[in-house]
């Protein structure tokens, strides 16, 4: 077997359409259960998030 080709089940990134109201402190707490989180979600949107303060509602954000 090659390395990499067996994927666990829920390897797969998810994602999450960010909704009017919605921060990154909101979207953690909602699949972490901790509104701490938020900067692993920043780390992985970077190309997406120029200013974590201001999410646009539409925007595809990775969930890590």
């Amino acid at each position: 077997k090659r390395a990499g080709t067996n994927k666990k089940p829920g390897a797969t990134p998810r994602t999450y359409v960010v909704r009017e109201g919605d921060t990154l402190a909101s979207i953690s707490r909602k699949f972490y259960k901790s509104s701490g989180r938020w900067r692993k979600i920043r780390d992985a949107n970077k190309g997406v998030i120029d200013d974590p303060a201001k999410l646009k509602p539409g925007m595809t954000l990775t969930i890590p």
